[in-house]
């Protein structure tokens, strides 16, 4: 068989060749591109996603749930719960956070909890309007807008939502009953409590405190560690909520006075 050799046939062949050669660039190119385009892309979304989404409310539409599912339950009710109560402290119903809420603000708007390090700022505002607020259990109901299809129509009548009567506090007397739910409680038992750092010096159970002979020594408030350490104002650490004058005097007379349970 002959090879045709023509001029004319060399040229196409050549042409060819060229061609293709250069549909092989343009496509390497186009590919390139488009890898080059896609990663810039994913760059950019990486770079623009937020880390954190902030809170858009206003003060009344704030009740319990809205402060449990957003701040309690991711953070809190872990360790203060019915099976791990750390401090003596549960959070894991309104009622109980409306027992303990004097500590929750202290201790949470105070930014001193959780112990691993303070909540963000959008989730303390959170809490601190809520309690600003009287810590509603319910937030306020939306008012539900008239239809536009009936203009002579009365307006829809909004349901009032009930209001929630704050628990007013104990008389503190010179009790430990007293003293635990009004000065220990929301001052000392996030620390001197089972479990938690200053376990060893508990002042959340009446018998195991008095078995700690340095606590309290019954008519003796001058040789007991917690008069000493109130009245010196060296507890609570960082004056974080500090112990009253009133609240040290009566602390002084329940010792003098035996330091009845």
């Amino acid at each position: 068989m002959v090879k045709d050799i023509s001029p004319i046939s060399i040229l196409v062949k050549t042409n060819d060749a060229v061609f293709m050669k250069k549909n092989q660039h343009l496509t390497f190119a186009l590919i390139a591109s488009l890898l080059i385009l896609n990663s810039c892309g994913f760059t950019h979304l990486k770079d623009v996603a937020p880390e954190s989404s902030a809170y858009t409310y206003s003060i009344d539409q704030i009740g319990y749930k809205e402060v449990n599912e957003l701040v309690l339950k991711p953070n809190c009710i872990e360790c203060h719960n019915q099976s791990v109560h750390k401090g003596s402290i549960i959070l894991d119903s309104f009622v109980n956070v409306k027992a303990n809420l004097g500590l929750v603000q202290n201790e949470v708007v105070g930014q001193t909890m959780p112990p691993d390090g303070s909540l963000p700022s959008n989730q303390i505002k959170l809490v601190s309007d809520w309690i600003k607020n009287g810590a509603p259990e319910f937030a306020s109901e939306v008012p539900t807008p008239s239809p536009t299809s009936t203009p002579h129509a009365s307006p829809t009548p909004v349901a009032t939502a009930t209001p929630i009567v704050t628990p007013t506090p104990s008389v503190l007397v010179a009790t430990y009953t007293s003293i635990r739910a009004n000065i220990f409680v929301p001052k000392c038992l996030s620390c001197h409590s089972a479990g938690a750092s200053e376990k060893k010096l508990p002042l959340d159970n009446y018998e195991t405190m008095m078995a700690n002979s340095s606590l309290i020594k019954a008519g003796n408030p001058n040789n007991s560690t917690v008069y000493i350490e109130v009245s010196g104002g060296t507890m609570p650490p960082r004056h974080r909520n500090p112990v009253t004058a009133e609240e040290v005097a009566v602390i002084k007379t329940w010792i003098q006075n035996g330091a009845i349970k």
